[in-house]
């Protein structure tokens, strides 16, 4: 009977362990597994948000709660977002869409979908603020697709490093593009359009320029692997503490040399300290606005289906 009863205790006792590693994930058997490493000192911010409370479950015309129905004789977009704190949920405000009944969170914690909303599921959460460029993104995006799914997982303090074989966060690339085969969303799907936005530069200092395009040309040859077939929009971006990277900003401009699927993103350099907060790195509600744009205009330049 005493034997019983310590089994008892120590499932009690390992299953906050076991919720964890359910949200980074699972075992390294699980194919959604993210390795994520959380810092007890900064909460939700060295993984992404995976707080559905308050969160809507999108209802599709399939009517089965939280599962995407596509439907093909639309334009849907499925869009991917890696990289740091500026692609992930640093805003001062969160920003309410115009086209709200049209944007989705495809959440990577769970493959659930829901109604994008910010702090946007997937991607990291600081104290700066809930606000997220890729949903002004998305909004602006209505119009030249019908709908758009965001799949989001920045994540705040990565560097290219991270995103390259062996980092961290190597794997949300594909564990992104998996939820999105779970969901019956694939390069192959009529009407589906996916893409991936690269959100990083900021922290690399001291990453040299053949490092930093190494890394991100391997993050990118790996969710490839794992059926992504896309454009891939690289924005410059170093602007941290005031000042760019030029080492960085020619990385991504090699990056962007070497022609399709790479393509420019906008030069959110040239975003200086007008639109930045405090910390004269990320952006302020005004700048994240000028930086959605910048992006935008820049997919549109590269031609239909954008």
């Amino acid at each position: 009977m005493m034997k019983k009863y310590l089994v008892i205790l120590l499932l009690i006792a390992l299953q906050p362990f076991a919720l964890a590693q359910g949200r980074r994930g699972g075992t390294s058997n699980d194919p959604f597994v993210l390795n994520e490493n959380a810092r007890p000192d900064q909460p939700l911010n060295d993984y992404g948000n995976f707080i559905t409370a308050g969160k809507t479950c999108r209802t599709d015309a399939g009517g089965i709660l939280c599962q995407p129905t596509i439907n093909p004789a639309q334009k849907t977009l499925a869009l991917i977002v890696l990289g740091a704190s500026n692609g992930a949920s640093v805003g001062p405000s969160a920003y309410v869409p115009s086209n709200t009944t049209v944007i989705d969170n495809l959440n990577i914690y769970n493959g659930a979908l829901y109604v994008a909303s910010d702090p946007l599921l997937g991607q990291s959460m600081s104290t700066l603020g809930p606000g997220s460029v890729s949903l002004i993104l998305a909004d602006g995006l209505i119009g030249i697709f019908n709908r758009v799914i965001l799949v989001n997982a920045a994540i705040g303090g990565s560097t290219s490093i991270m995103l390259g074989i062996g980092g961290v966060h190597y794997e949300r690339g594909c564990v992104a593009m998996r939820r999105l085969a779970a969901a019956g969303i694939t390069a192959a799907t009529t009407g589906v359009t996916i893409g991936l936005l690269f959100m990083t530069g900021e922290n690399d200092t001291g990453t040299s320029a053949a490092n930093y395009q190494a890394a991100i040309q391997q993050q990118v040859a790996h969710i490839q692997s794992c059926g992504f077939s896309g454009r891939i929009f690289i924005p410059t971006e170093t602007f941290l503490g005031g000042a760019v990277n030029a080492t960085i900003q020619t990385a991504q401009a090699n990056l962007v040399a070497l022609g399709n699927p790479w393509f420019a993103g906008g030069n959110l350099d040239s975003l200086g300290t007008g639109s930045r907060q405090a910390d004269q790195t990320h952006f302020t509600n005004a700048g994240q606005i000028s930086a959605e744009g910048l992006i935008l205009n820049a997919m549109i330049a590269t031609g239909a289906p954008y």
